[in-house]
């Protein structure tokens, strides 16, 4: 499935796919290419100032772009679970919002 996603979603979902015990194989094998693949370049980072300090990443937004990726239907799923499991916990922020819509509509719809 192909997403655009902004660099806010981008570092969310890093943050949200972070390893988090145990799994299967397949699964964290998985979360390590997501990771990956929503990771940024060091031509990213260079072009829009990217910083972190005191766990907080930050970016000129004037230089912020959009990214058309490619996330296949098991990291999809991956991501609607951990999603509906931060809802469950209620530990969803308002930055949230748009990845629940894009990828829990998205996965329920299969």
């Amino acid at each position: 499935m192909r997403m655009i996603l902004s660099v806010l979603d981008r570092v969310l979902l890093i943050d949200l796919l972070s390893p988090q015990g145990k799994g299967s194989f397949i699964a964290m094998k998985t979360l390590r290419e997501l990771r990956e693949t929503l990771s940024f370049t060091p031509e990213e980072i260079e072009a829009m100032g990217m910083n972190e300090a005191e766990g907080r990443v930050t970016w000129n937004p004037e230089q912020a772009t959009e990214k058309d990726m490619r996330i296949d239907k098991l990291g999809t799923t991956i991501i609607a679970d951990r999603l509906r499991e931060a809802d469950a916990k209620q530990l969803l922020l308002e930055q949230h919002v748009p990845l629940y819509e894009k990828f829990v509509k998205t996965d329920s719809e299969k």
